[in-house]
């Protein structure tokens, strides 16, 4: 990874590793919104500002459905991201 985070948030979409948010020691909770992606095939990190980058809070449950699209639990219902 290119930032180092601690709290972060992670998840396997569409065959690559997500990691999502989080903040560095030096800004202890000061969290910060970015996610790098690791492409296993590539073996190579990258920054993404696909789907997961629209969300305001890291959702705290993800599933990717056998349609491809990420789902979430949001307000007692299923929302798509």
């Amino acid at each position: 990874m290119g930032k180092e985070r601690d709290e972060c948030e992670c998840l396997f979409y569409r065959g690559k590793f997500h990691v999502i948010n989080g903040y560095s020691t030096n800004m202890q909770g000061q969290f910060h919104q970015s996610i790098e992606v690791f492409d296993t095939s590539a073996r190579k990190w990258s920054e993404s500002n696909g789907v997961l980058s629209e969300t305001t809070n890291t959702p705290q449950i993800c599933v990717e459905g056998t349609d491809k699209k990420l789902y979430t639990c949001h307000a007692n219902d299923m929302v798509v991201l």
